[in-house]
């Protein structure tokens, strides 16, 4: 039999027995969710009540606002239960990261952001504009720097689209993974040599090829690749030289970083050269630039998102 709202009180054995009885939670009035979502003790007892949590985690604008709550998002966070379930769940870490205040909980913790990387639906989940701007305010790099290891030795793997699924990452949400303070955990270079495999780089190109935004081609001049918005994320993915008297050099180049991302030397073989200098590939201001030779004559491809 279900119970009467009005007829709970709020002690923590009956608001978990009113949430696991009633069939719609958000058929409880927004007064008495916020009570219960804004108690400390009450959020705590929930969120160590695993089948609570796994009906809380059907409902995407409950989800919401429980993120809203720094008390019933750190209580969720704090708990293993709690924290294994929602990490785990699409629609949970939607509202998470629609949230300024779970994503800042998120984002200032080296055990969540670790926790986050190892979760194919955290990591999808990670789209929004809360998102990205705590991330990017973040100092926490080491688990950025995991995921890119994890990715380069296929321990994650990437799909083939911008949203992913549970046993991909998508683009979007890894690019704004990787602008984590302010993409320092992308390092230049990110390769040995112009030519190695098994780079962060060749991989997002082999995933995600088929979304990759190609430059007109360029011939003895220096073009604009790209004006990059406020926002907006840009990973410089590889150049392309294609002509038979290649004198280079050849590069791509960061106006915001004054260098070169990609620089291809003179009588440098032709083919594919992925990002090999002393300016990181991901970009999140400026422009983006391409330069071929006299002979030379490439296109430049990247990988971007704008998250909102």
């Amino acid at each position: 039999m279900a119970l009467n709202i009005r007829e709970v009180g709020f002690d923590n054995a009956h608001i978990i027995t009113m949430l696991k009885d009633i069939k719609d939670i958000t058929a409880i009035p927004p007064n008495i969710r916020k009570t219960i979502w804004d108690a400390e003790l009450s959020m705590k007892a929930i969120a160590n009540d695993e089948p609570t949590m796994n009906k809380l985690i059907q409902f995407s604008s409950i989800m919401k606002e429980l993120a809203n709550y720094s008390i019933a998002a750190n209580a969720i966070f704090n708990s293993d239960i709690a924290k294994n379930i929602v990490l785990n769940s699409d629609i949970a870490m939607a509202g998470m990261a629609s949230s300024s205040v779970a994503m800042n909980i998120i984002a200032s913790s080296p055990t969540l952001m670790t926790d986050v990387v190892n979760s194919y639906a955290a990591i999808n989940a990670m789209t929004t504009i809360e998102a990205f701007n705590a991330l990017k305010n973040s100092s926490i790099t080491d688990p950025i720097q995991t995921l890119i290891t994890n990715i380069n030795n296929g321990n994650m793997q990437l799909g083939n689209d911008a949203v992913g699924d549970s046993t991909h990452i998508g683009l979007n949400g890894l690019l704004v993974l990787l602008a984590t303070n302010n993409g320092s955990a992308v390092t230049p270079g990110n390769n040995t040599d112009e030519y190695s495999s098994n780079t962060l780089a060749q991989k997002l190109d082999s995933a995600f090829g088929s979304l990759e935004i190609v430059s007109a081609q360029v011939t003895n001049a220096t073009v604009t690749m790209v004006d990059i918005n406020p926002n907006q994320i840009v990973f410089a993915v590889k150049e392309s030289v294609g002509n038979y008297d290649a004198n280079g050099p050849n590069s791509m180049q960061s106006t915001t970083a004054s260098g070169h991302i990609i620089y291809a030397a003179q009588n440098a073989p032709l083919g594919t050269y992925y990002p090999n200098d002393v300016v990181p590939p991901l970009q999140l201001s400026g422009s983006i630039t391409l330069t071929a030779s006299l002979y030379g004559h490439l296109h430049g491809y990247y990988l971007s998102y704008t998250p909102s």
